[in-house]
């Protein structure tokens, strides 16, 4: 690049275990701006290769994706699947944009994403780029005591579901540095686990909450179980 060129600035919408379009607070604040923005989902090899990751987590995180990508490919966005450390991805991008801000939800994982995490806290300190962490279900980090606990999730229980135009959201493409390498996994669905995606995940809801359990006010909490049993682990 030319040294008198401006290098483009971009936001980063990172997926983690946010893997949703409604309800999503990093699309409400890019579909405010006035940004190009990325969006991306990293397959890490450590992750994968963690004893706690299992195929049917690989297979169940991919079809939500798809989900996502068909989602955002209407609106004229695109997501990207890459497989690549999340350190090694931000040090190559950042090489090529300028990063404004990164935005993604806190990710309540195990040791090896928690010190991921940290080390990326510190690289973004660094390199003066701005990531914006969301809480997740609630969860609050960092407290020292559980005093105020309880207010702190109810206000976050009765916080306003964030609506997000994603015709709003700038259509600037932006291109991959092409050290990374993209994601790519055969079909491989297994009938016998309840497909990954928020089209699947609204389909059980409503299947559940209006056709497969009949619960009224006399229902009794026995005949609910039962009753419950065939659709109930998809809400789990």
């Amino acid at each position: 690049m030319s040294p008198n060129k401006k290098i483009p600035s971009i936001d980063i919408v990172w997926f983690k275990r946010d893997l949703r379009t409604l309800d999503h607070k990093s699309l409400e604040i890019v579909a405010k701006s006035s940004n190009p923005v990325l969006f991306i989902y990293l397959f890490e090899p450590s992750v994968m290769d963690y004893p706690d990751y299992d195929t049917r987590h690989l297979r169940f995180i991919h079809e939500s994706l798809i989900d996502i990508e068909r989602k955002l490919r209407s609106y004229s966005l695109k997501l990207y699947l890459l497989k690549c450390e999340a350190i090694v991805f931000f040090e190559e991008i950042s090489k090529k944009y300028e990063i404004n801000r990164v935005l993604s939800y806190q990710e309540i994982g195990n040791k090896l994403t928690f010190e991921r995490d940290k080390d990326l806290f510190k690289f973004f300190k660094k390199n003066n780029i701005i990531w914006i962490q969301h809480k997740t279900n609630g969860i609050i980090r960092g407290l020292k005591s559980r005093k105020d606990w309880k207010k702190e999730w109810v206000d976050e229980m009765k916080s306003k579901v964030s609506l997000s135009d994603l015709n709003l959201i700038d259509k600037t493409e932006i291109d991959v540095p092409k050290k990374i390498k993209f994601f790519s996994l055969k079909k491989n669905n297994d009938k016998n686990f309840q497909p990954g995606g928020e089209t699947f995940a609204w389909m059980y809801m409503n299947s559940f909450l209006k056709k497969d359990t009949k619960v009224t006010q006399k229902t009794s909490v026995a005949q609910f179980i039962v009753e419950s049993h065939a659709v109930g682990f998809h809400l789990i």
